[in-house]
């Protein structure tokens, strides 16, 4: 587990890491950012269920945090050219997780419409990337089983959508503005069974 902080400045974090309230241990970090970065601040360990948080203070200079992450697992900024590729079930959903093909399966006679999948809510550089979704859509219908969107921030005008449709490749060309996390949703229309399998980002040359 880490914290991922995001922060701006020129000084001397001092960051006491807190469970249930007690102190695990201080670590001193230091900001030399002039524009919006991520720090990344080992969590410690505990077991079972505890109450974590930080508690920051400025030791010298100056410095402003505006964002604040627990997460787990890698997660790097990816160079042009480079891709990374997200099993289904590693999102946020609904819907079920069939173990055997590592996939997530909405289906019409069982899950509601609207957003029932959706992440990474991790930061993405700024830049251009092809965002391709890795899915299989009955067509049972007109063939559309929903509609994919793209933001950065998570509530801010979308920078990108695309309808999912059968028979058709779900791609989405966006540019993402800046490195506040990273939000990709799929609103289902409840009009075609779906499986998605995959979810791959490339980073497009600048």
């Amino acid at each position: 587990m880490r914290w991922w902080v995001r922060t701006r400045g020129n000084g001397l974090l001092r960051i006491d890491r807190l469970l249930a309230g007690t102190s695990i241990g201080i670590i001193e970090q230091a900001v030399d950012f002039a524009e919006w970065s991520w720090l990344e601040i080992p969590a410690g360990t505990w077991d079972g269920a505890q109450e974590v948080s930080l508690k920051f203070t400025v030791a010298e200079g100056t410095a402003d945090i505006d964002l604040v992450k627990l997460s787990a697992g890698e997660w790097d900024a990816m160079e042009p050219g480079e891709s990374l590729e997200i099993p289904a079930p590693v999102f946020f959903h609904a819907g079920n997780t069939d173990i055997a093909t590592d996939s997530v399966n909405f289906l019409t006679d069982r899950d509601r419409r609207g957003l029932l999948f959706y992440g990474p809510k991790l930061p993405l550089a700024p830049g251009r990337y092809q965002i391709r979704v890795d899915a299989t859509v009955s067509h049972t219908g007109d063939g559309r089983a929903g509609q994919w969107i793209a933001a950065c921030p998570e509530g801010a005008p979308d920078i990108g959508q695309t309808t999912m449709t059968a028979g058709t490749p779900t791609i989405l060309d966006i540019t993402v503005p800046n490195n506040q996390p990273f939000l990709l949703a799929f609103v289902y229309d409840a009009t075609e069974d779906v499986s998605i399998h995959r979810i791959t980002f490339t980073r497009q040359p600048d």
